[in-house]
């Protein structure tokens, strides 16, 4: 007995031609409704797996760019705590030189002052092994002093034929050795030590044993396939975890990527690599750490990120191998239906309506879970921005410290220096207050509601007085503002971040002035703030808006190059859009529009709760 087949599914033919006599009605006037029938269910199964197919890849996606956002907040996390560490350490040794240095210019070495001095400094950072200082034939003579049957000469190791043949070379970082006080593997970080007339004294040097870098990246969750590793400026492995019994130090074979990265000179990168050291399919972030010569390498395996989009997928084929089943026997019972005339009618309608329904239930619990997934990643991020600020309080604490203390043991260089570090702790302290204010957007408390302009606007010159008056600045505000349906505090920062940058970029030579323009557009209100400062080039329109831009030195105008990006996101989560028009020299304006209520879907799906 033959079959016709439907999709990938088959009905045989007796049963069509059962169906067809049924109720006595004849198979002939039977086989044209029969065949319109195969042909529609064929068709929204067709349909039904474009959009399935669809809704996979579209996940698939959304998975991968998640685990590349990951990877490289990771890498930017892990590699400002590493440049963090090897400032301190560059700081202690830098310190240690400069004390010896001093002392030999002022008479003979002390060397249980010196040791005194040293140990004070060593215990500063508890990731240090030790610090110790070697003379110019390479004979350990300050420091944690090693066991005597232990050779105690350095001339073969790499940071101190570096500092020996190098006057200027500065801070070095050697490779990956194995310690001989410890037995091991570990990275030595080494300054030169000069006497008084200039000539090679020795060297300074300190060691982080690296199996405390690989216990620091194992609290990090990069998953059972996942890799986070220490590489030099060549990119070979100095420290990495997992790395089963230190396989993997020293390993020089890179991926495709990785050579192109290397080959580029970049300084940051996020690919995806099906050719890593393992065959492991990965997400990668590499980032170079700080001003040092080296990288900071994420891996997230793509078997562990996927996994979640994986259950997914089958989730949609059982739903759209059940959708399959329901339209056969949905097609099945229209046809006994269309014999059975309204009875059967009625009863398949009401199964295509439950199977809607749940199929509409499901979409609905997966865009709740997507919403649930994207305020993580933002709690994550405010989170990550917060904590900052405690070690940058410590790290201006400590300095603060250092000055009292031993300020009178440091030159003016040593002042200075002092000076830098702080301003340094106050600029980072301001950059990561910027960063939770540009993360507080969109997280905020209050509905969207009827806002007026007027009253709001009057506020931002209230709070922007004084800057407004020490500029003699005039703001010019429409005779009539309307009444806007928006987020009345974020609509506040976002007119005082525009009018703080007319007041900033104004130009000295004639009196500042800002206009607030309102126009009403089909089904939104386009406003804009118009100034006559020093304008901006054309070729800036777009990244002025990308978080951390800056066209100007901190010297010319102050600023983190944030306030922009805080606007934008404002503009774009209440589905509206930002840009600027300017003349150089002439002023610039900026143009955003507000829609009316209900065009903004992140608005509206927040205020929906509340409904």
């Amino acid at each position: 007995m033959g079959e016709i087949v439907a999709g990938d599914h088959a009905l045989p033919a007796k049963v069509l031609s059962t169906m067809a006599q049924d109720d006595g009605l004849p198979e002939k006037g039977a086989a044209p409704i029969l065949g319109r029938l195969i042909l529609g269910v064929v068709l929204v199964n067709l349909f039904a797996g474009v959009l399935v197919g669809v809704s996979v890849r579209q996940s698939q996606l959304q998975y991968e760019e998640a685990a590349a956002t990951a990877s490289g907040n990771l890498a930017q996390t892990i590699e400002q705590y590493v440049a963090d560490t090897i400032d301190k350490i560059d700081y202690l040794l830098f310190d240690t030189v400069a004390e010896i240095e001093r002392e030999m210019r002022a008479g003979p070495l002390d060397s249980e002052g010196v040791n005194t001095f040293i140990n004070q400094r060593q215990s500063l950072l508890t990731t240090l092994e030790a610090i110790r200082v070697a003379n110019d034939k390479g004979e350990v003579i300050f420091g944690t002093a090693p066991s005597s049957s232990v050779p105690r000469v350095l001339t073969d190791r790499d940071y101190f034929i570096q500092q020996r043949d190098d006057p200027q070379g500065g801070l070095f970082i050697s490779r990956s050795h194995v310690s001989r006080v410890t037995g091991r593997w570990s990275i030595f970080f080494s300054r030169r030590i000069n006497r008084p007339d200039g000539s090679f004294f020795g060297i300074a040097y300190s060691v982080i044993p690296a199996d405390t870098l690989e216990e620091f990246f194992s609290r990090i969750d990069v998953g059972p396939g996942g890799g986070i590793s220490l590489r030099d400026d060549k990119l070979t492995v100095l420290v990495r975890h997992p790395d089963p019994k230190g396989a993997l130090r020293g390993n020089s074979t890179l991926s495709p990527e990785l050579q192109r990265f290397l080959t580029e000179g970049s300084s940051a990168s996020t690919f995806y690599s099906q050719e890593t050291w393992d065959d492991i399919a990965s997400t990668v972030s590499i980032r170079k750490i700080g001003r040092f010569p080296l990288f900071i390498n994420i891996g997230l395996a793509k078997d562990d990120y996927l996994a979640p989009w994986r259950a997914q997928v089958r989730w949609f084929i059982s739903l759209y191998a059940m959708f399959v089943l329901v339209t056969l026997i949905w097609a099945f019972l229209l046809h006994r239906a269309w014999r059975q005339r309204m009875l059967a009618d009625q009863r398949a309608r009401h199964t295509l309506e439950e199977r809607v329904i749940e199929k509409t239930a499901h979409l609905r619990d997966y865009a709740t879970a997507l919403e649930r997934s994207n305020a993580d990643l933002e709690q994550f991020a405010y989170v990550a921005s917060h904590d900052l600020r405690e070690p940058l309080r410590m790290v201006s604490s400590y300095l603060g410290l250092l000055e009292r203390r031993y300020g009178s043991l440091f030159d003016q260089d040593g002042h200075e220096f002092i000076a830098f570090a702080k301003e340094g702790a106050v600029r980072m302290d301001r950059l990561v207050q910027d960063l939770l204010e540009f993360s507080r957007v969109g997280r905020h408390t209050t509905r969207p509601k009827p806002t007026p302009l007027g009253p709001l606007l009057e506020d931002v010159q209230r709070v922007l007085a004084r800057v407004i008056a020490e500029a003699e600045a005039r703001v010019i505000l429409p005779e009539t503002l309307p009444e806007i349906i928006c987020c009345g505090d974020e609509l506040f920062l976002l007119f005082q971040n525009l009018i703080s940058n007319a007041l900033k970029f104004r130009t000295p030579d004639r009196a500042a002035e800002i206009r607030i323009t309102v126009e009403r557009l089909r089904e939104a209100w386009q406003l804009g703030v118009v100034d006559n400062g020093i304008g901006i080039e054309a070729e800036y329109f777009n990244r002025i808006f990308m978080i951390f831009q800056r066209l100007h030195t901190r010297s010319q105008y102050e600023g983190n190059g944030i306030g922009l990006a805080i606007c934008k996101k404002i503009v774009e989560r209440h589905g509206g859009r930002i840009w600027v028009e300017s003349v150089p020299g002439q002023g610039a304006t900026f143009l955003f529009t507000i829609p009316d209520a209900g065009s903004a879907p992140a608005l509206a799906a927040e205020a929906a709760p509340h409904q």
